[in-house]
């Protein structure tokens, strides 16, 4: 079972489970396109020429921009923030990833992107220089990363790709485990993984899932919006046209067809779904107002309780948003009712990559691989913090550590830089030792002082984290394992199916593989989406808002709410909601 994101392929193979018996489904494994080509590197890594090679995480490759292009010795850490041609380290960066897992050219990924000039009249007129200076750039970008013989998550992709497209042999040494692959939520994949799965595939029986409408996840600027990858990359496949909804009642697809009917690109794919169940109960549809958030959150908790009181469950229930701080009224006073909930990833997917953890892996990272750019800068980061440090963090320091022949040269250069000794004792002593239970130890005993500190209001969580890490830390024989297994771009918890009767708060993002009966939506009204910055940005990114909100809408099996407050708590441009003139016949009754 595969998903654009590793985490979203598990409620597709516990809907199996729940089918065909647990025990039918042994050997059925989960992965992301990203997932699987780490485990192909990790089980070949002498056939795809990765041996010793330094697995960048996303902050590592956008620091190691940062340092290939560094202008000047006095270059510290805001050095990213010089622009030219309207450009800084920052955006070639994220053009560069742009244009590998989009798999277009510069030229396209300046002119379709907010990082190019998609938006600015004025920047298109720069656009051959533009084109040169971001050459310039990625050229030494390309020098350092083939100095260090390391590789970004696309970058990782695409080595898998390139090897299995001139190896016939090897690709099918490393396909055969898989006859059957299914493939859900298409619409989110990007072309670099499309074309990963057409030379991974190519004996395999695949089968994609997918609905266009709800292609919001990946937006770049760069959209297929109005593309049809699956058929550029898979000419050959046979498409069957699902139109009829089984989930949604007659009052949410009518809801969700007339939106997408608005959308300005027109494709056979927006047509609007059917629903199933068209004589069966439909209930209306119903907005919320409230005079505040705090206001429109005691409204739900009410309408909650009733639904509740009446024989609903609270585990049919779902609480959606956009981003965290929309769900924190609702939270408290959920909280203040003790009413059950749970929180399903409100924000970004929780990795390692939380600032607490890594701080906390800081010197095991760099004791495994001394290449490590963000390892050395979340080093210092903290003990700057820790012993009081004026001195600002050298980026030219970190560019000569890394490019150290050995890890004890680069411990040597760090100690006599003098920028901390208890930092150069504690790497010191990290470098001695290579099992990973003491060097969460170690860690611990260092760190922990500054975490309580810095992290006094979510300390529970911290020490969660820590001791998820210190329970898996048993599973690996060397620190250099541990650190690629375990910490490196991984999750730090498997998703888990909860059987508990609570409410599920979650992000939109998030959301997308599930349904509930008692379905709620929070700051939807009908002024309020899309957003300013998406209004100010163009076609594409309000079609991107559009499609998320399409989302959310057909999430619901039964009844819809809708939330809305006044558009001064959100800065909106009243008239342009994509709700505004929804005629009463489609939609709602006012609360």
């Amino acid at each position: 079972v595969m998903s654009y994101d590793y985490k979203m392929g598990f409620p597709l193979l516990w809907k199996i489970q729940d089918l065909i018996g647990t025990e039918k489904c042994e050997g059925l494994t989960v992965h992301s396109v990203s997932t699987i080509c780490k485990d192909i590197l990790s089980l070949y890594p002498e056939e795809f020429g990765v041996q010793d090679c330094l697995e960048m995480d996303h902050d590592c490759y956008r620091l190691m921009y940062e340092l290939a292009c560094l202008p000047s010795k006095d270059a510290t850490s805001d050095n990213n923030q010089i622009s030219h041609h309207g450009l800084n380290n920052y955006s070639v960066a994220c053009l560069h990833n742009i244009m590998t897992k989009h798999q277009c050219s510069l030229e396209d990924a300046l002119i379709m992107t907010k990082e190019g000039c998609r938006w600015d009249e004025d920047a298109r007129t720069r656009l051959p220089e533009r084109i040169d200076y971001c050459e310039t750039q990625m050229f030494m970008y390309g020098q350092l990363k083939e100095r260090l013989n390391a590789l970004n998550p696309f970058d990782r992709i695409l080595r898998v790709v390139e090897c299995l497209e001139r190896n016939d042999s090897l690709r099918k040494k490393v396909s055969k485990s898989y006859d059957h692959i299914v493939c859900d939520n298409v619409e989110e994949m990007t072309a670099l993984e499309l074309r990963f799965l057409r030379a991974f595939a190519k004996d395999s029986t695949i089968v994609f899932s997918g609905d266009p409408r709800q292609a919001f996840k990946d937006y770049d600027g760069i959209s297929h919006f109005d593309r049809d990858l699956v058929r550029e990359y898979f000419p050959d496949i046979t498409l069957f046209r699902l139109n009829t909804n089984f989930r949604c009642p007659p009052s949410v697809c009518n809801l969700a067809g007339w939106l997408m009917e608005r959308s300005p690109f027109k494709t056979d794919y927006l047509v609007p779904a059917v629903p199933a169940n068209i004589d069966g109960n439909s209930p209306a549809i119903r907005m919320i107002y409230g005079n505040t958030k705090e206001e429109a959150s005691s409204q739900i908790v009410s309408l909650i309780k009733e639904y509740h009181d009446n024989g609903g469950s609270y585990s049919d229930i779902m609480i959606l948003g956009e981003s965290r701080w929309e769900m924190f009224d609702i939270q408290k006073n959920l909280s203040a009712e003790k009413i059950p909930h749970k929180c399903i990833d409100i924000s970004d997917p929780s990795r390692t990559g939380s600032n607490h953890l890594k701080y906390f892996t800081s010197a095991m990272r760099i004791a495994s691989n001394w290449r490590n750019a963000s390892a050395w800068w979340d080093l210092m980061s903290m003990y700057r913090y820790m012993d009081d440090l004026d001195t600002s963090i050298s980026l030219h320091l970190i560019r000569s550590l890394i490019c150290c022949d050995s890890r004890e040269a680069a411990i040597t250069l760090f100690a006599e830089s003098n920028f901390s000794t208890k930092a150069a004792q504690f790497l010191k002593d990290m470098y001695a030792n290579d099992d990973p239970v003491i060097a969460i130890e170690m860690s611990k005993e260092t760190t922990l002082p500054y975490l309580k500190d810095s992290y006094e209001r979510s300390i529970k969580k911290v020490m969660h984290d820590i001791e998820i890490l210190e329970k898996r830390a048993y599973m690996y024989d060397t620190l250099k394992e541990y650190v690629s297994g375990c910490i490196i771009q991984m999750d730090i918890e498997e998703p888990t199916e909860i059987k508990k009767e609570a409410i599920t708060i979650s992000s939109i993002y998030r959301a997308k593989p599930e349904e509930a009966k008692f379905c709620i939506i929070m700051n939807a009204g009908n002024d309020i989406w899309p957003k300013r910055v998406n209004i100010s940005n163009g076609n594409y990114a309000m079609e991107q808002q559009r499609r998320q909100l399409y989302s959310a809408i057909t999430r619901s099996s039964e009844t819809l709410i809708l939330c809305k407050v006044p558009e001064r708590e959100f800065g909106v441009f009243v008239g342009y909601g994509f709700l505004k003139d929804v005629p009463q016949s489609v939609m709602v009754i006012e609360i």
